[in-house]
């Protein structure tokens, strides 16, 4: 659990201050670009 944490963290990061593509970050982070999309939209509402 503490690693998905992480990752949806970085990813947030990186998609809302440098706007890099969800794609691209999940290629990065070994992550389906699907399941990349699912955890931005859990962030997006909390």
């Amino acid at each position: 659990m503490r690693l998905h944490r992480i990752r949806t963290e970085i990813a947030h990061a990186l998609t809302k201050e440098l706007g890099i593509p969800y794609a691209e970050i999940a290629r990065k982070l070994g992550v389906p670009p699907v399941a990349m999309s699912k955890m931005m939209k859990k962030v997006s509402k909390s």
